[in-house]
């Protein structure tokens, strides 16, 4: 999630991570889709955040799940995982 003010730009997609998810052999890199919220607070700050589509043919199991930032690499799995049936 990012954030702007009102007197700040705004983000775009290229700042949002792609998201990686792996299991059994099976990587997939998902594109961030930018989501925005105008409304939160008194309107003076936007969020942005990503939303990602699996894919229709993705393989069902247990994936790691990382985050690809364009400028920072790749990070360390997150301490869940992403159960897809």
């Amino acid at each position: 999630m990012f954030t702007s003010s009102v007197s700040g730009g705004i983000v775009t997609a290229d700042k949002l991570p792609k998201l990686r998810i792996t299991a059994s052999g099976f990587t997939y890199e998902l594109e961030p889709k930018i989501k925005e919220d105008r409304g939160f607070g008194d309107s003076a700050v936007t969020l942005y955040y990503a939303g990602y589509t699996l894919p229709e043919n993705v393989v069902p199991g247990k994936y790691a799940i990382r985050l690809n930032f364009k400028d920072w690499g790749i990070t360390e799995p997150l301490c869940k995982l992403l159960e897809i049936k």
